[in-house]
Protein backbone atom coordinates (compact mmCIF):
# COMPACT_ATOMS: atom_id res chain seq x y z
CA UNK A 1 0.00 0.00 0.00
CA UNK A 2 2.81 2.42 0.89
CA UNK A 3 4.59 1.52 -2.34
CA UNK A 4 1.48 2.36 -4.35
CA UNK A 5 1.14 5.67 -2.54
CA UNK A 6 4.76 6.68 -3.16
CA UNK A 7 4.78 5.55 -6.80
CA UNK A 8 1.53 7.24 -7.83
CA UNK A 9 1.72 9.76 -10.70
CA UNK A 10 1.63 13.48 -9.98
CA UNK A 11 -1.51 15.47 -10.68
CA UNK A 12 -1.33 17.87 -13.60
CA UNK A 13 -2.66 20.68 -11.39
CA UNK A 14 0.11 20.10 -8.86
CA UNK A 15 2.80 20.06 -11.55
CA UNK A 16 1.39 23.28 -13.04
CA UNK A 17 1.32 24.93 -9.61
CA UNK A 18 4.90 23.86 -8.89
CA UNK A 19 6.06 25.24 -12.26
CA UNK A 20 4.20 28.50 -11.63
CA UNK A 21 5.81 28.86 -8.20
CA UNK A 22 9.26 28.13 -9.66
CA UNK A 23 8.76 30.81 -12.31
CA UNK A 24 7.65 33.30 -9.65
CA UNK A 25 10.71 32.43 -7.56
CA UNK A 26 13.05 32.88 -10.53
CA UNK A 27 11.47 36.26 -11.30
CA UNK A 28 11.86 37.42 -7.70
CA UNK A 29 15.46 36.19 -7.62
CA UNK A 30 16.14 38.25 -10.75
CA UNK A 31 14.57 41.34 -9.18
CA UNK A 32 16.57 40.81 -6.00
CA UNK A 33 19.83 40.53 -7.96
CA UNK A 34 19.00 43.74 -9.85
CA UNK A 35 18.24 45.51 -6.57
CA UNK A 36 21.53 44.33 -5.07
CA UNK A 37 23.44 45.48 -8.16
CA UNK A 38 21.71 48.87 -8.02
CA UNK A 39 22.51 49.19 -4.32
CA UNK A 40 26.18 48.38 -4.97
CA UNK A 41 26.24 50.91 -7.84
CA UNK A 42 24.79 53.72 -5.72
CA UNK A 43 26.98 52.79 -2.77
CA UNK A 44 30.04 53.09 -5.01
CA UNK A 45 28.81 56.47 -6.29
CA UNK A 46 28.45 57.72 -2.72
CA UNK A 47 31.91 56.49 -1.78
CA UNK A 48 33.39 58.12 -4.89
CA UNK A 49 31.61 61.40 -4.15
CA UNK A 50 32.85 61.35 -0.57
CA UNK A 51 36.43 60.71 -1.69
CA UNK A 52 36.24 63.52 -4.24
CA UNK A 53 34.79 65.90 -1.66
CA UNK A 54 37.49 65.01 0.85
CA UNK A 55 40.15 65.38 -1.85
CA UNK A 56 39.10 68.97 -2.52
CA UNK A 57 38.03 70.09 0.92
CA UNK A 58 40.16 67.90 3.19
CA UNK A 59 39.23 65.13 5.55
CA UNK A 60 38.72 67.39 8.54
CA UNK A 61 37.07 70.58 7.39
CA UNK A 62 37.13 73.31 10.02
CA UNK A 63 33.68 74.70 10.54
CA UNK A 64 32.93 77.95 12.31
CA UNK A 65 36.47 79.32 12.46
CA UNK A 66 35.82 82.38 10.31
CA UNK A 67 36.60 85.65 12.06
CA UNK A 68 34.67 88.41 10.28
CA UNK A 69 36.60 91.11 12.13
CA UNK A 70 40.03 89.78 11.19
CA UNK A 71 40.68 92.17 8.27
CA UNK A 72 38.87 95.18 9.71
CA UNK A 73 40.84 98.28 10.67
CA UNK A 74 40.17 100.32 13.73
CA UNK A 75 39.84 104.09 13.38
CA UNK A 76 39.52 106.52 16.25
CA UNK A 77 36.24 108.40 16.21
CA UNK A 78 37.29 111.79 17.45
CA UNK A 79 33.74 113.06 18.03
CA UNK A 80 32.76 110.34 20.48
CA UNK A 81 36.22 109.26 21.62
CA UNK A 82 35.62 105.66 20.56
CA UNK A 83 37.16 103.32 18.01
CA UNK A 84 35.22 102.39 14.86
CA UNK A 85 35.81 99.29 12.72
CA UNK A 86 35.86 99.72 8.96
Amino acid sequence: MLELFESRPSKDEDVDEINKLRDDLNGKDTLLKRAEEAMDYYKNILINNEESYNKYFGNNPKIGNIDPLKNKKEIDDKKNGTKVLI
